[in-house]
């Protein structure tokens, strides 16, 4: 009677845990381009430049370029002294300057909902910029190249009717949080960002960091029906009868 009761209690749990619906999350990994799964900077400790990425935390280093000249993509772009936005440099300010793509992978498709946060340190918004004077501001946009949302440069900024989002943070960290994502994540699914900045007076830039966090719902699929224990008790009492019945013959 015990092992039966072990045997009962090991299935309802299995059906309980079946049907429970659950979160997953991933961190945005740096890659070369669209599409790509090239990590486009080393993975910390190493440095390309003084850039790497953090697979621990999901942080990425990089730097907005100053210098016109040494704009492009993230990590690819070469340039005297490493590659676009993984070193120092020195202007007044470069707009759309750094073309930066984050990779999510592997995510298990179908999702029920999805959200993304993107955590910044020292990105200069207005309102939280510093130095006064400085200003950066970042886009994202699809796959495909269209932008999913405005140029985003001011602290508390929100809207977006295609992908919503809210802005939020102070002079050292800020943050960008898409509460759906739902429609748009594939597997692998990649995110571009566009920085870009401006400066009225000619200075160094120095090292500012993103993390990026894909949270999302996967579809789990009903659990089977199971009878309920009154069916149960008529099925075991007509297999009962008819095992009576066939003993009086």
């Amino acid at each position: 009677m015990k092992s039966l009761n072990r045997v009962f209690f090991a299935a309802v749990c299995s059906l309980v845990f079946v049907g429970a619906v659950h979160a997953d999350s991933l961190f945005g990994v740096p890659v070369t381009a669209n599409g790509s799964t090239v990590q486009a900077v080393p993975t910390c400790p190493a440095l390309e430049g003084r850039s790497c990425y953090n697979s621990t935390t999901g942080v990425v280093g990089f730097f907005i370029p100053l210098n016109s000249s040494h704009g492009g993509v993230f990590g690819v772009t070469p340039h005297s002294g490493g590659t676009a936005g993984t070193y120092s440099d020195t202007g007044s300010g470069a707009s759309n300057s750094l073309t930066m793509y984050l990779m999510f992978s592997p995510v298990s498709m179908p999702v029920t909902a999805a959200s993304m946060t993107f955590s910044f340190v020292d990105l200069d918004l207005h309102h939280v910029n510093d130095p006064n004077g400085f200003f950066e501001a970042v886009r994202f946009l699809s796959t495909s190249g269209t932008a999913l949302t405005p140029w985003i440069t001011t602290n508390g900024q929100s809207g977006g009717s295609t992908l919503p989002y809210t802005v939020s943070g102070n002079t050292f960290a800020q943050s960008i949080y898409f509460p759906d994502v739902t429609s748009i994540v594939q597997n692998p699914f990649y995110v571009q960002l566009t920085f870009g900045s401006c400066s009225t007076f000619t200075g160094t830039n120095t090292i500012e960091s993103v993390s990026a966090l894909l949270t999302y719902t996967p579809y789990v699929p009903p659990p089977p029906q199971v009878p309920e224990p009154t069916s149960l008790l008529l099925v075991g009492s007509g297999v009962l009868g008819l095992g009576l019945r066939r003993l009086r013959k």
